[in-house]
C-alpha cells in the first residue's frame, strides 16, 4: 500500500523504535557533505576558473536533488546508511513516499533557492569579472549587500533551526520530520 493512502488516523505505535539522535543525524550530515563534496569542488572551479553560471546553478540543483531522492527511494542517505539510520513514514512505519522526502527537503529547498539567486545576482555583478582567486572572491562576497542581508542570512540556517526540534520531541523528530510525518530511526530489518 503506498503511503499516499494514507489518513492521520492510520498511525501506528512507534513505541518500539530507536529514534536518532541529534548528534548521529549531525554525523550523518556531515558524511553526506563529503559525498557531496566533488560538486561543491566543481561549483567552486566554474565559479572561480571557468566561471559559467549555467552549470554552477546545474550543479546546484545536483547537490539539492541528492536527498529528496536517495531519502524516497532508499529510505536514507549515504551519510545516515553509515549512521545506520533510516526515514521511515509515521504512518505504517515503512517507506516514505517522493511527496513526504519533499516535505522533509523544505528548509533545503529554501535554501536552494536563495543559492540561485545570490549566484545569479553575484554572476551579474559588474565586479564578478575582477575575481582572479580565492582572495578576490572572498573578498568579493565580503563587499556584495546580499551577502550581508538579514534575510538571506535567516534562510541559510532554516536546516539547523528544524534540526532543534529534535531536542523538545519525544519522538526525536526535527520540523522537517513534523511536516513530513516521518520519523528518522536507527535501522532495523523490521521496518525495511
Amino acid at each position: 500500500m503506498e503511503n499516499s493512502e494514507h489518513q492521520p488516523d492510520q498511525q501506528v505505535d512507534p513505541s518500539e523504535l530507536r529514534f536518532a539522535s541529534f548528534t548521529v543525524r549531525a554525523a550523518a550530515r556531515v558524511i553526506d557533505l563529503f559525498v557531496l563534496f566533488p560538486i561543491s569542488a566543481l561549483a567552486a572551479y566554474f565559479t572561480l576558473f571557468e566561471p559559467s553560471l549555467s552549470i554552477v546553478l546545474l550543479l546546484a540543483l545536483l547537490d539539492a536533488a541528492y536527498k529528496p531522492i536517495m531519502e524516497s527511494v532508499y529510505g536514507w542517505t549515504i551519510g545516515k546508511r553509515v549512521m545506520k539510520l533510516k526515514v521511515i513514514s509515521q504512518y505504517d512505519l515503512g517507506p516514505i513516499d517522493f511527496n513526504q522526502s519533499l516535505m522533509r527537503f523544505l528548509p533545503w529547498a529554501l535554501v536552494f533557492c536563495v543559492t540561485v539567486f545570490l549566484n545569479t545576482r553575484y554572476f551579474q555583478d559588474p565586479n564578478f569579472t575582477e575575481i582572479e582567486d580565492l582572495e578576490t572572491y572572498l573578498q568579493f562576497l565580503q563587499d556584495h549587500p546580499l551577502s550581508q542581508n538579514f534575510f538571506v542570512g535567516v534562510i541559510q540556517y532554516l536546516p539547523l533551526f528544524s534540526a532543534m526540534f529534535v531536542f523538545s520531541d519525544p519522538f526525536r523528530r526535527a520540523l522537517h520530520d513534523r511536516l513530513a510525518k516521518t520519523y528518522c530511526v536507527y535501522n532495523n530489518d523490521q521496518f525495511q
